[in-house]
């Protein structure tokens, strides 16, 4: 993860989980991020992406 999200979870910042599909955060079907919230204001994460069923069943 970025150091500034680190940083801000670390300080008690609020963190978020944004689920895709959404544009603003560039994320398709299976993609998500987390933003940390903080008097400084927001801090991205890492974009991720869900595993399916299928993938865990291996």
């Amino acid at each position: 993860m970025p150091k500034a999200f680190e940083d801000c979870v670390e300080g008690g910042g609020r963190v978020r989980t944004i689920s895709g599909p959404d544009k603003r955060f560039d994320l398709g079907k299976d993609q998500f991020i987390r933003i940390c919230f903080d008097s400084k204001g927001s801090h991205e994460g890492e974009k991720k992406t869900n595993q399916t069923k299928k993938a865990l069943r291996r």
